[in-house]
């Protein structure tokens, strides 16, 4: 006799693709493939016996059946998260453990982590930082935040825009911005047409000068702008703490956009609520400073 408790981990990916709109966005959210989905997807069709989705091409679309199965899920899923939390309580310490750029860790996040578990009491957040992407299902991590070299999706909101202008000291910014440009440009390895993806974006031309200086890495790049060393294009988050702060200025402004993007990615399991306020944060983290 066939079970009527559909297969967990379809009924997890159905409900994705039912919150995200679409295959690909599911994948992104669960950090599987979309063929994985689709598998998924059709295991759940045919052990309830009935389409879920309409499949035009690469697109899809919940049926009405789907679209009336998916908004009744979310009540029953949480009343049995609810009734998990009244019969073995929450634990006193909750952790959530995320993935992400030993870069964007040390120069984006690691100066607001205090405040984030200072504001959450009881949440620890554990950093798993390499520049690789890892299978956050295997390795039991629960978030992932990946920079990818395009634009941000406007209608995802776990996608968000990177921004990239020149940054320098006060002082520097003092003598004036365009004497700031002329007198020494210090350029990043990482991102070597970072000066002129940010002139053709901004409409202006750079001032000739014979003073620059190439440097390997983002770290050395902000290090030897902060001492006043010379003017850098900044990127967001990166250099949001020394905005904040002081040391640096943005002369020019902020909103010129960066070639990138960046993106949170959950694992299969459902954001609990210190998930859903460590994703929160980041997308605090992650706007126009």
């Amino acid at each position: 006799m066939r079970s009527a408790l559909p297969p967990f981990a379809a009924l997890e990916t159905f409900l994705a693709v039912a919150r995200s709109g679409g295959v690909r966005a599911a994948a992104r959210r669960l950090n599987v493939t979309d063929s994985a989905v689709s598998h998924q997807l059709r295991k759940l069709e045919d052990h309830l016996g009935t389409p879920l989705v309409e499949r035009h091409g690469r697109g899809i679309k919940l049926t009405a059946t789907g679209q009336r199965y998916a908004d009744q899920l979310a009540a029953p899923l949480a009343e049995i998260a609810g009734l998990t939390e009244r019969l073995f309580g929450t634990p006193a310490d909750t952790g959530v453990t995320l993935t992400v750029g030993p870069v964007v860790a040390s120069l984006g996040l690691i100066p607001y982590v205090a405040k984030l578990e200072n504001d959450n009491p009881g949440l620890m957040l554990q950093l798993v930082t390499t520049a690789r992407p890892l299978n956050l299902d295997a390795m039991g991590i629960d978030l992932a935040l990946r920079y990818e070299r395009c634009p941000a999706t406007s209608d995802d909101p776990l996608s968000f825009p990177e921004y990239a202008f020149p940054v320098c000291t006060p002082e520097l910014a003092r003598e004036g911005a365009e004497q700031a440009l002329a007198k020494r440009r210090l350029l990043n390895g990482a991102h070597s047409d970072d000066w002129q993806r940010w002139a053709t974006a901004a409409e202006r031309d750079l001032p000739a000068t014979q003073r620059e200086m190439r440097l390997d890495t983002t770290e050395m790049v902000m290090n030897a702008a902060l001492r006043g060393i010379g003017i850098t294009i900044g990127r967001t988050p990166l250099v949001n703490d020394a905005l904040l702060s002081g040391q640096l200025v943005a002369p020019f402004g902020t909103a010129t956009p960066g070639e990138g993007s960046y993106r949170i990615v959950t694992s299969s399991r459902r954001p609990d609520a210190a998930a859903q306020a460590v994703m929160s944060w980041l997308g605090g983290l992650l706007g126009r400073p």
